[in-house]
């Protein structure tokens, strides 16, 4: 039997990545698991941030951004980048960085993205951009032989018992083990 709680948009779990904006000289990054994948083809993702984030600032005024897939060893850092505001405090100095196509891309992070936003919807105090992916970077230790390997990536969940979680170990091989079921 199933037991009525408060509302939420309880899918468990949500995967933690930061976003990386700059604009006039100012880098910030920004912790949030308001992320989905919206295509695979085009490769485009959803994001949705509070309105008065700098990060929705920065993405209001470049309409590109980055988005770092940190793991556990950058949980601390994730943790940081989603208490303090980067309006007083630049998170910046707290991490390593390059600049890949104007934004900043964390560089122990296995995986960044470069988005650039198709649209921008704007619901309450949430600001939702819809966003093609134009470029795809990854670290050479998870690409070997021209083959992605995402066995070892300790990706930061987050569940909305306010709870971080590690991701497990893989079950089963995607449109294969239905297959037995027929």
């Amino acid at each position: 039997m199933k037991v009525e709680i408060e509302k939420y948009p309880l899918i468990h779990p949500a995967t933690i990545v930061l976003i990386g904006t700059s604009h006039e000289n100012v880098i910030n990054f920004t912790t949030i698991g308001d992320i989905a994948i919206a295509g695979i083809n085009p490769p485009l993702i959803m994001i949705s941030i509070n309105e008065n984030h700098l990060a929705s600032t920065h993405i209001d005024e470049t309409s590109t951004f980055s988005i770092n897939v940190p793991t556990t060893n950058l949980l601390e850092f994730v943790d940081y980048c989603g208490i303090y505001t980067g309006k007083v405090e630049d998170k910046s100095k707290n991490t390593q960085f390059e600049i890949v196509d104007n934004v900043p891309i964390i560089t122990l992070s296995p995986i960044s993205l470069i988005a650039k936003v198709l649209s921008r919807q704007q619901i309450s105090q949430r600001v939702i951009y819809l966003c093609e992916i134009i470029k795809t970077l990854v670290d050479e230790s998870i690409y070997k032989n021209q083959t992605l390997n995402l066995s070892e990536v300790k990706t930061i969940l987050y569940g909305l018992d306010n709870q971080y979680y590690e991701l497990g170990k893989a079950i089963g091989i995607g449109y294969k083990i239905g297959i037995k079921k027929i």
